[in-house]
């Protein structure tokens, strides 16, 4: 290739240009390659995380740059917080809060989720934490955090680190260019600002008449929960941490959820909850799950420890209520 003087060539009398189209501000003018996928994968193996991250993975990489709030947790959190009730209307259009909880997600895959995701967010002021008991209890074990590590949407994460957490030149995403991103709409439809709640009631609650009472605090995963908020701390984000509230049946039993968490197992996490908060100025904690007792309706549940979209949107309400006055 070789650059040549116009006049050169005489047969061109003169050049111009001409466009018919009205520009449209909402139209981008250029191509995002930032989230460019390896031609050797699909979308569906790109945003592989063998878990439910994968449903809304897709969509966080679009928002990194503009989330000011992430709820972390597990099924109870991913049904029970509607992030698109946090921080007003805007939040409806141009989302900045948005719901990462996994279900089964063990304190190890939570930890994962802040080191590796959450501590790079430029704009990030809160991460509401649902905390189930068991994510400390040495009784219960869960593999989803070993799943995560081994899955393809991980092992890309790592390997093309440098490129996916560049600063991005665009303006914020909208809600609506969002659903115009064929492989994030069907995910968004699902899981809107990535929270999944549905309106079913739990008609006729039944419970199990024999419950196994295992409780003991595991030291190990107590120094993580230490270990992850002391991390958001030093990036300056605050932690709303909130025990999640279980269907009020609970009450008449000798454990306090489902778990097999026994009522003076309930009554240690929650004066080292509170010795916790003390410890830590970004730590707000909350016990709503106040051993059945917490003022959520039996029409709020869908089932035993998870609320329906009524349930949630009480419970956003109230956790919202909170972060404003911690604000």
């Amino acid at each position: 290739m070789a650059l040549r003087p116009l006049r050169q060539f005489h047969e061109l009398d003169g050049i111009y240009t001409s466009d018919t189209l009205d520009l449209d501000p909402d139209i981008r003018l250029y191509h995002d390659i930032g989230q460019k996928i390896l031609e050797n994968q699909s979308v569906a193996e790109r945003y592989d995380y063998n878990c439910t991250l994968s449903d809304i993975m897709p969509a966080f990489w679009l928002l990194k740059d503009q989330l000011k709030l992430v709820v972390l947790g597990d099924s109870r959190g991913e049904k029970g917080v509607l992030a698109k009730l946090f921080f007003g209307q805007k939040n409806h259009t141009t989302p900045m809060a948005y719901n990462l909880s996994v279900s089964g997600a063990p304190l190890e895959l939570q930890e994962t989720v802040v080191n590796k995701y959450l501590l790079k967010l430029p704009k990030l002021e809160w991460v509401v934490y649902q905390a189930s008991p068991r994510v400390v209890n040495i009784h219960h074990e869960n593999s989803t955090n070993k799943r995560l590590l081994r899955s393809r949407g991980f092992a890309f994460d790592r390997a093309n680190s440098d490129t996916l957490w560049q600063p991005s030149k665009r303006q914020n995403v909208t809600v609506l260019e969002l659903t115009s991103i064929p492989y994030v709409a069907d995910y968004w439809q699902k899981n809107p600002w990535g929270s999944e709640s549905d309106d079913d009631v739990w008609d006729n609650p039944k419970t199990k008449k024999k419950w196994k009472q295992r409780w003991k605090i595991s030291e190990k995963r107590w120094n993580r929960l230490e270990s992850m908020i002391t991390a958001l701390n030093e990036k300056g984000i605050r932690v709303l941490l909130y025990l999640s509230p279980i269907h009020p049946i609970i009450r008449d039993l000798p454990v306090v959820d489902d778990d097999g968490t026994t009522k003076k197992g309930y009554q240690e996490l929650v004066g080292r909850l509170k010795e916790l908060e003390g410890q830590y100025s970004n730590l707000v904690f909350i016990d709503l799950l106040q051993g059945g007792n917490h003022g959520f309706g039996r029409e709020m549940f869908r089932d035993l420890d998870h609320l329906n979209e009524a349930g949630a949107t009480k419970l956003t309400r109230a956790l919202e209520e909170i972060r404003q006055w911690y604000q």
